[in-house]
């Protein structure tokens, strides 16, 4: 027990400074972070002790503050430098029906656990990306759900169809996913010749890895869909 307590405040401490990730990234690859501050939008309903009736009035915010300004049912950009300055340490699963009650001790247990998790060793899954890159920043993994990872395949297919890429609908999006206890939903878009192309290509984009390392996400969904010049589109949508 007094191992776990030290790690949890190591944590505390480490969370109050910038990461390793964010400081050693280099000339070249921070100058790529903030010239596209769209293409990734989130919808919000981060009202903690108030849950709302309906997915169908979603609040927009671009921080973990929400906004009573915004209308309802749009996305709104992630690409902001602070955008998780109010994260919780970790969040729970959106319906479970036990609290958190020690953030940084239920975040040392998830990520004691997390040692087992599966590497990119031998075979590229984007799922087994995303959960490495939230590791390594002390940042819960998120558990895969099917219905995300259909939801994401659909528009994948739509996106190649269309020959181009764009967001989902986001009432369209908790229309399909049905899930009236969800909190929050994330939406990342891109393209390129391999799995591992488009991940960087995320992670050198701010808006793209603000999703992919938010704290306020429990679930994830992804897929992907080639089109006849070999392109392949990636739809990940994240859920909170």
């Amino acid at each position: 027990m007094g191992v776990l307590r030290n790690w949890t405040d190591g944590v505390k401490r480490r969370l109050t400074r910038p990461t390793p990730s964010s400081r050693g990234q280099g000339r070249k690859q921070k100058s790529l972070q903030y010239e596209d501050p769209s293409g990734v939008f989130v919808s919000t309903r981060t009202l903690p002790h108030t849950p709302p009736a309906s997915m169908h009035t979603i609040q927009s915010a671009s921080s973990a503050e929400t906004s009573d300004s915004t209308s309802g049912g749009s996305w709104n950009s992630t690409g902001t430098r602070g955008y998780h300055r109010h994260s919780p340490l970790i969040v729970k699963d959106p319906e479970a029906s036990t609290e958190v009650a020690d953030e940084a001790e239920a975040l040392g247990l998830v990520m004691a656990r997390s040692r087992r998790l599966p590497t990119t060793w031998y075979y590229s899954s984007n799922h087994v990306m995303v959960n490495m890159e939230r590791t390594k920043r002390t940042v819960a993994p998120l558990t895969r759900m099917r219905e995300l990872d259909e939801i994401a395949r659909v528009h994948a297919e739509t996106m190649v169809a269309e020959s181009r890429l764009y967001h989902m609908d986001p009432s369209d999006l908790s229309d399909a996913l049905n899930r009236p206890a969800t909190r929050r939903l994330g939406c990342n878009v891109n393209k390129g010749i391999s799995i591992d192309d488009i991940h960087l290509g995320m992670m050198a984009t701010l808006s793209n890895r603000n999703n992919i390392i938010d704290r306020r996400y429990t679930h994830m969904g992804m897929a992907t869909a080639r089109d006849d010049r070999g392109v392949l589109y990636l739809c990940q949508i994240f859920r909170g």
